[in-house]
C-alpha cells in the first residue's frame, strides 16, 4: 500500500500526539497512585493480617482478573494451570468478569469463580469485597495491575500479594515485579531491540514459573454448548472454514471488501464459509455475506460463549482477527490464521497445538495498541491483502 508524503506527515503528527498522552496519563496515574498511597496503607493496616505463609494444606489464593476480555481469559488459563501445579493442595478462586465464567467453569484448577459484576453497580461490589474479606486469602496475584484491582487485593487480607509494577501502584503490593519495558507502550516507540515478551510469560512469572515450563491454554467444551453448536452446523457440509469478521477495537477491522473476496476464494476452492461473531456483530456478518451466493452462512450472534467455543471447534479452520476467537483456535488445535494490525503478536500471538499463521500488516503506525485508530483510514490493516492471507491459510489448512 502506497502511503504518500502528506499521510506520512499526518501519521508522525498521530504518534507524536499518541505519545504525549500516553505519557501525561502514565504521569497522572502515577501521581495519583503515590497520592492515594497513605489510603491504601491505612486499607491495608486495617484489613490485611499479618504474619508468614500459611502451611500448603492451608493455602488460599485468589487470582484477581476482573477487567480481563474473553481472549485474555483464555491466555490466563496456563497461569492456572502452574498455580495448581505448585499449590496441589490450595484453594484456588479467580475473581473475574460475569463474560469470562464460560471459560472458567468447570476448570479443573479453580475452585471458585468469584463474578465481579459491573452491571450491578455499587451494591455488586460491596459483595465481592464481604466475599472477599471472609475467605481470609494467603496469597493474591493480580494479573492487570489497575487501581481497583489493586484495592481488591488489599481487601482480600492476603498477606502475600503479586503484581507487575505500573505506575507506582507496586507500593500497594508486597512483590511488585519489575514490568518489562514495552509495556504500555506502541510497537514503534519500544527501546531498541527490545521485543514485547509473550503476555503468558509475564503471567507465569508471577506465580514463579519459568517460561520454558508454559503449558497450552486448555478449555473444557460444555455438553449444553456443543449440542448448540452441533444444531447449528448440522447440514453444512465439512470442509467448513470459519470467519471472525468483528472485533470490540474498530482499529483492529480489517476491510469489509476483502473479507468478501477471501470468502469467495474459499467457496471457489469447496470449502463452505461460516461467518461468526456476537449479537452485536450481527449487521458485520450481514454485510459480508450479503449476495456472495450459496455456501455462506450467517452465525453470528446465534450462540452464546459456550456455543461459540463449541462451534470454532466444529471449523476446519479459523480466519479471524486478533480476538478472541484465535485464542479459542489455538487452544483447541484448530487450524487458525490471525491478521495483526494494533497489536503487537510477539505479546499476544494465540498459543495452542495446532497449526497458527500470523499475518501482520506493515505500515509506519502499527503496533499502536489503540482501540480507536487516529486516522481516517486503518493502513495497518488495510495493508493487509487478500492473496497474503490466502497463501497463510494454505500452508495451515495443507500442513505444509
Amino acid at each position: 500500500m502506497q502511503i504518500g508524503e502528506k499521510e506520512l506527515a499526518q501519521i508522525e503528527r498521530a504518534k507524536r500526539r499518541d505519545g504525549r498522552l500516553r505519557s501525561l496519563k502514565n504521569f497522572v496515574e502515577g501521581i495519583f497512585h503515590v497520592l492515594t498511597f497513605p489510603l491504601a496503607w491505612f486499607f491495608a493496616l486495617l484489613f490485611v493480617r499479618r504474619g508468614g505463609r500459611a502451611e500448603s494444606p492451608q493455602e488460599r489464593i485468589i487470582v484477581i482478573q476482573r477487567i480481563l476480555r474473553l481472549g485474555d481469559t483464555i491466555v490466563s488459563l496456563p497461569t492456572l494451570s502452574q498455580l495448581r501445579y505448585l499449590f496441589p493442595h490450595a484453594t484456588i478462586d479467580v475473581l473475574a468478569d460475569r463474560r469470562a465464567f464460560p471459560i472458567l467453569d468447570n476448570n479443573p484448577h479453580v475452585d471458585r469463580v468469584i463474578l465481579c459484576d459491573k452491571e450491578g453497580g455499587l451494591r455488586a461490589y460491596l459483595d465481592t469485597l464481604r466475599t472477599l474479606r471472609g475467605n481470609r486469602y494467603t496469597q493474591a496475584y493480580v494479573l492487570v495491575t489497575d487501581a481497583l484491582s489493586i484495592l481488591l487485593a488489599l481487601l482480600s487480607r492476603a498477606p502475600i500479594r503479586v503484581g507487575y509494577n505500573c505506575n507506582k501502584r507496586g507500593l500497594s503490593l508486597s512483590r511488585p515485579l519489575p514490568p518489562p519495558p514495552t509495556i504500555n507502550r506502541p510497537l514503534y516507540a519500544y527501546p531498541q531491540g527490545e521485543a514485547g515478551p509473550p503476555i503468558v510469560n509475564l503471567w507465569l512469572a508471577l506465580v514463579g514459573a519459568a517460561p520454558d515450563s508454559r503449558p497450552y491454554p486448555r478449555l473444557r467444551l460444555s455438553p449444553q454448548g456443543l449440542s448448540q453448536a452441533q444444531a447449528l452446523v448440522a447440514e453444512i457440509e465439512p470442509p467448513r472454514v470459519l470467519l471472525h469478521p468483528g472485533s470490540a477495537n474498530e482499529s483492529y477491522l480489517w476491510p469489509l471488501a476483502r473479507w468478501r473476496e477471501l470468502a469467495g476464494r474459499l467457496l471457489s476452492a469447496g470449502f463452505r464459509v461460516m461467518v461468526g461473531g456476537s449479537e452485536q456483530e450481527r449487521g458485520l456478518a450481514e454485510a459480508l455475506c450479503a449476495d456472495i451466493g450459496d455456501g455462506v452462512y450467517n452465525l453470528a450472534g446465534k450462540v452464546d460463549v459456550a456455543g461459540y467455543l463449541a462451534l470454532v471447534s466444529l471449523a476446519d479452520a479459523l480466519i479471524s482477527l486478533d480476538t478472541f476467537a484465535g485464542h479459542i483456535a489455538s487452544s483447541l488445535g484448530v487450524p487458525l490464521v490471525v491478521l495483526f494490525g494494533p497489536g503487537d503478536e510477539s505479546i499476544w500471538k494465540p498459543v495452542g497445538p495446532g497449526k497458527i499463521a500470523v499475518v501482520a500488516g506493515e505500515s509506519p503506525c502499527r503496533g499502536c495498541k489503540r482501540p480507536n485508530c487516529f486516522h481516517q483510514r486503518h493502513y495497518c490493516m488495510e495493508a493487509i491483502k487478500v492473496d497474503k492471507v490466502w497463501g497463510a491459510f494454505t500452508k495451515v489448512f495443507s500442513n505444509e
